[in-house]
């Protein structure tokens, strides 16, 4: 799958290269885009903070998600999907009823989020310079990192303890979640 600022999904045949489909119905540039598990739909979000969800094998507009306020920059659907926007705000939807089921706040634009293996945690980071790490269940906040800069990217080692925290200075901070205590970290 690609997306483009023309505003098209292209869907790729990963074996032969071939292209499959060009889906259109974004009115702004694509920014992020996510498959679900098994890889028949994805889920792709825009400067405008629409979302659009997506049948793989025929191209077809499944639904659209609304309610973020600016850009969404990044996307995941490892079991709901999750979309982070420059609105700051973190949404988990209900993709059924194309309905927000959390939504999470920063004081900046998010531009990082990842979940962890489990499903059951959500970090977060922003140009407010802080991680949020969430429960994707209740959307309580079990940890919070302050890291001297703004955040641009992160990812869950796969046990859903250790969350690597690039930053747009170019360092990485490795931050472990202590059993039971809700917070932790180090760099």
């Amino acid at each position: 799958m690609s997306g483009s600022v023309d505003r098209t999904v292209r869907i790729w045949d990963s074996a032969t290269g071939q292209l499959l489909h060009t889906l259109h119905a974004h009115q702004a540039c694509l920014v992020a885009a996510a498959a679900d598990r098994d890889s028949s739909r994805v889920v792709t979000g825009d400067e405008s903070g629409a979302l659009h969800v997506w049948r793989v094998e025929s191209g077809t507009l499944v639904g659209t998600l609304l309610g973020h306020t600016g850009a969404v920059r990044v996307c995941a659907w490892p079991g709901e999907i999750v979309s982070a926007s420059q609105d700051g705000t973190i949404r988990l939807w209900d993709a059924k009823a194309a309905t927000v089921r959390v939504e999470l706040k920063h004081n900046g634009l998010v531009l990082a989020c990842a979940v962890a293996g489990d499903l059951r945690l959500v970090a977060s980071g922003s140009d407010d310079q802080f991680v949020s790490v969430w429960e994707t269940e209740t959307g309580r906040s079990v940890a919070e990192y302050w890291a001297g800069a703004a955040i641009r990217s992160l990812s869950w080692q796969p046990n859903g303890r250790c969350l690597a925290v690039g930053l747009v200075t170019g360092k990485l901070h490795l931050l472990e979640l202590q059993e039971g205590s809700g917070s932790g970290g180090s760099d």
